[in-house]
């Protein structure tokens, strides 16, 4: 999607008619807009196209949609209208997108009259033709479109780990690069499955009636128990943000400021531990997957190799040779190589003995290849036990530092609890957090294994409700379905997990080349599995600014943008995205604004920026303006009523 103009009349502080059309050659595809001060509707600008896609409108007093200025000036029984219109190309069509309220005075209130929303298609010969409403979502959907219109708070906070964040960016992840399509299937799949299950018919068995009552009431459990672990997850967040408060008013005492920064420094020491556990154990895993079956098979194989003489096997008997083609020699009388094969001759006999060492007569060649076969199993299995060992040595050490590091944070607990005055009564409040958090802890580890208990049951009711269905025809029938559409959905999920990982291995690669590009530290960004992202330091410690939160952000949405532009075998992306962006660089570094400057630009399609002149005007200028083809000024009126003009700047080169 392309923005190509944006038509403001009566919005918000927008009085009268206003457009802006946005830059988007291959050569020059940056519009920058302008305002010498906060306050002069850059925000407004932004939710401008939020308003007018999908109605939604996050600025103070939201419902004030019509011009105040107009307000006032409205007579009793005078109408007036405001609206936004968006001009987008999309996928090589040209779209027309408008929102409009009307209003009208009465009895000197204002009342909203009426309210409208159109698509408009242009067709080859310029015409305009309606389209559903609807069709807003398959051009941009919603819930996707937040990660193309960016607020400064928006940029900062997406770097911040927060539940609902994690799955807005999952979500936003997977429905950029078509994922979604493949999840759709699966959900769609899931509940064809659960119909099948009550479309058995019971009516004459008693045992399926007990199964089809007892699945569900274990399934109303299961949905229980998902919803009891989601307001578990949903306090632990609102403590470790509390956590957080406490923490940061320890760093305001003198006193207590480097204890707090020995603590924060332990407890990340912590994390990273933990997180080294948690990969090792995967490692373990796949481990498993690719070499266990060849330990426990040399395990089982040490029992009984014992019980065979290897020698006497060993180069006796002839691959690809068994006894009945030996007979055949001896019935003919010649051998393969010409010779005669007399009866009672000593070919006869050599003949008649090295039957016994080919199958059927003799296991001996068979247990020659079996040799083989356990030699590279035992080789195998040892260097998987080798691994293994190593593995579990490395678990083992991240548990002791875990262990000592914790020895060291209550040690300096007790030293800041001594500290006195208000130190004590905060450190206390973030004791009694941390004691609180153990508790939900605990919960949600005993959710989590009675919710594994419960998905047991559900499997092994299901499980005797298919066997019960081999008695009865028509039940037959539904198992047969449930059977075909099982294996459907066995192959979406492989072909899922193929994809998906294929898709965060090379997401992590463009995120890291944008990152690395913007960065001025030596920090490095990491994809996690569930999409979040962090920033490492050199010590391989989480370490994050605002300024870094920023860049982390603007690394990832690039990467993102970066990897669906180029596309993937197999899943349909869209060709083309905007990067709207409002006060990115406000918080930001004088290099790192050079290096936005030169790396947004070349990675969106198209780059829109809402900006202050003081944050423009400087390396920020010099570095972008070749890639800058329109430039828009916002003036705010100084008679004291909010209004806003917009300014078409010419001195573009």
């Amino acid at each position: 999607m392309i923005i190509k103009k944006l038509v403001l009349n009566n919005f918000r502080q927008y009085m009268g008619k206003n457009e802006i059309s946005f830059s988007s050659g291959s050569k020059k595809n940056v519009t920058i807009i302008l305002s010498k001060e906060n306050g002069a509707g850059k925000t407004t600008l932004l939710e401008a196209f939020n308003w007018c896609f999908y109605r939604n409108l996050n600025l103070p007093n939201s419902d004030e949609i019509l011009t105040g200025t107009v307000v006032r000036e409205l007579k009793n029984g005078e109408e007036e209208a405001a609206y936004v219109e968006v001009h987008i190309t999309n996928k090589g069509k040209n779209y027309v997108i408008n929102r409009k309220n009307i209003y009208k005075k009465i009895d000197d209130r204002l009342v909203r009259e009426n309210r409208d929303f159109s698509i408009q298609l242009k067709n080859k010969n310029g015409i305009l033709e309606n389209l559903d409403n609807s069709e807003i979502e398959n051009i941009i959907p919603e819930d996707l479109s937040m990660y193309f219109f960016f607020d400064g708070e928006r940029i900062e906070n997406l770097s911040q780990e927060n539940r609902k964040g994690k799955k807005d960016i999952s979500d936003a992840v997977k429905n950029i690069l078509g994922l979604d399509i493949l999840l759709d299937a699966q959900k769609h799949l899931d509940k064809i499955l659960k119909s099948y299950d009550k479309e058995y018919d019971d009516s004459n068995s008693k045992k399926m009636k007990e199964y089809k009552s007892d699945l569900e009431t274990q399934e109303k459990k299961d949905k229980r128990l998902k919803v009891e672990l989601e307001a578990l997850e949903d306090e632990k967040e609102a403590m470790e943000e509390l956590q957080k408060k406490y923490k940061k008013q320890l760093e305001g005492f003198e006193k207590a400021k480097n204890l707090q920064g020995e603590r924060e420094h332990l407890e990340q020491l912590i994390k990273s531990s933990e997180k080294h556990i948690e990969n090792q154990y995967k490692e373990i895993k796949e481990k498993n997957k690719s070499t266990f079956a060849d330990y426990i098979t040399s395990k089982t194989l040490d029992v009984y190799v014992d019980k065979f003489n290897m020698e006497e096997f060993e180069d006796k008997g002839l691959i690809g040779i068994d006894g009945k083609a030996i007979d055949q020699l001896i019935e003919r009388g010649v051998c393969l190589c010409g010779h005669s094969i007399v009866k009672e001759s000593t070919e006869y006999y050599k003949l008649k003995e090295q039957k016994n060492y080919q199958p059927p007569a003799s296991l001996a060649v068979i247990v020659n290849q079996f040799n083989e076969k356990i030699s590279d199993c035992k080789n195998n299995s040892e260097e998987f036990k080798e691994d293994i060992k190593e593995i579990n040595k490395r678990i083992e050490k991240n548990y002791d530092d875990i262990d000592n590091h914790r020895k060291e944070i209550k040690r300096i607990n007790d030293e800041i609890s001594n500290k006195g005055g208000n130190i004590e009564s905060i450190e206390a409040k973030r004791k009694e957090v941390a004691e609180d958090l153990k508790i939900n802890h605990d919960q949600i580890t005993d959710l989590i294994v009675k919710i594994k208990e419960t998905d047991s049951n559900i499997s092994s009711i299901k499980g005797e409700l298919d066997k019960l269905a081999q008695s009865n025809e028509k039940n037959r029938k539904i198992y047969i379905k449930k059977l075909y559409t099982n294996e459907v959905l066995e192959k979406i999920e492989n072909y899922y997990n193929k994809k998906e990982n294929e898709i965060l291995e090379n997401l992590n690669k463009k995120v890291t080349e944008v990152f690395s590009k913007l960065i001025e530290t030596n920090h490095k960004i990491n994809i996690n599995d569930d999409y979040t992202f962090s920033v490492i330091d050199e010590d391989g410690i989480e370490s994050t600014s605002t300024g870094q939160n920023i860049i982390t952000t603007l690394g990832f949405i690039g990467g993102i943008i970066k990897l669906a532009r180029e596309g993937h075998d197999d899943i349909e992306v869209s060709e083309q995205y905007p990067l709207i962006l409002d006060a990115p660089l406000s918080d930001l570094s004088s290099n790192h604004k050079k290096n936005v400057a030169e790396v947004l630009p070349n990675i969106a399609e198209q780059l829109i920026i809402f900006t202050l002149d003081k944050d423009y005007y400087s390396d920020f200028e010099e570095i972008i303006q070749s890639k800058v083809g329109k430039i828009y000024k916002l003036k705010m009126n100084q008679d004291g009523s909010k209004r806003t003009t917009i300014e078409r700047c010419e001195n573009v080169s």
